[in-house]
Formats: structure tokens, C-alpha cells, sequence
């Protein structure tokens, strides 16, 4: 059992220094939240290309 025990703990050590050091740390959530926000608004904006340019061409097409 005692071994069992280490085992299944060792393995979740990484998991327990991330949750202490990163979710716990204001700083380190700050960060986070910054390199979050600069990775989903080019997504956004790509979206809006998309459609403006579907928009586009539709208006382009000559009307039958």
C-alpha cells in the first residue's frame, strides 16, 4: 500500500509545484491572463477579415 501511495504521489508532485506556484501567485496569473488575451485577439480579428470579405464578394457578383 505504502508503495502505491509514493508512487501515485511522486507522480502528481509537477502537477502539485504548478498548482501552488502558478495558480496561487498573483504575478504568475497576471502573466498568464496577458499571454491569453494576445493569442485569442488574432483569432477574433480573422474572423471579421472573413466575413467582411465574404461580404465582398458577394456585393461583387453581378445580379441575375
Amino acid at each position: 500500500v505504502m508503495a502505491y501511495l509514493f508512487t501515485i504521489i511522486n507522480s502528481l508532485q509537477g502537477f502539485f509545484i504548478f498548482l501552488v506556484y502558478c495558480l496561487l501567485s498573483q504575478q504568475v496569473r497576471e502573466q498568464y491572463g496577458a499571454c491569453f488575451k494576445r493569442i485569442r485577439k488574432p483569432r477574433a480579428e480573422s474572423g471579421s477579415y472573413t466575413l467582411s470579405s465574404r461580404v465582398i464578394s458577394e456585393a461583387s457578383r453581378p445580379s441575375m
